[in-house]
């Protein structure tokens, strides 16, 4: 029960922040003259998705040490508890035999036999995010939603 209620409080803490982008959206700021600047992505990765796949967007060092430092007394519990999470996860995926990749770009573009999906990283990323190809579209799982499966 402290394991589940640690991610929980993670998770909170994680999604407090800007809403999350739709994996079509892409990244751009806007200049102060209202015009428009495009954002040259230095961190990308492309995937083929052909059959059901899970995805993990992972933090990089970066990203990972800005998390530490904005709440380090939860963030090894709630670390450990993530980790744990996904190994079963990683267990149960080998098990049903669908192939799981990770990444830890901030654009990440899947390629299906249906659409071309953009994932750009944002501040409602965790340790570990979760995408799922069921064969027709790629969405955004909980972890223990994938655990269900």
């Amino acid at each position: 029960m402290k394991r589940l209620l640690t991610l929980l409080f993670i998770i909170i803490l994680t999604s407090c922040g800007e809403k999350s982008k739709n994996a079509t959206d892409t990244k751009s700021i806007e200049a102060k003259n209202n015009d428009l600047i495009h954002v040259v992505e230095t961190s990308r990765q492309i995937f083929e998705f052909k059959k059901p796949t899970v995805l993990i967007v992972e933090l990089d060092s970066l990203e990972t040490e800005k998390l530490k430092n904005s709440d380090e007394e939860n963030f090894y519990t709630a670390a450990d508890d993530i980790i744990w999470y996904n190994a079963k996860l990683l267990k149960k995926m080998d098990s049903l035999k669908i192939p799981v990749v990770q990444s830890d770009k901030d654009t990440i573009e899947i390629k299906t036999p249906h659409a071309t999906h953009i994932i750009v990283k944002d501040s409602t990323f965790s340790l570990y995010t979760y995408f799922y190809f069921d064969g027709n579209k790629v969405s955004k799982q909980d972890v223990l939603d994938l655990l269900d499966q």
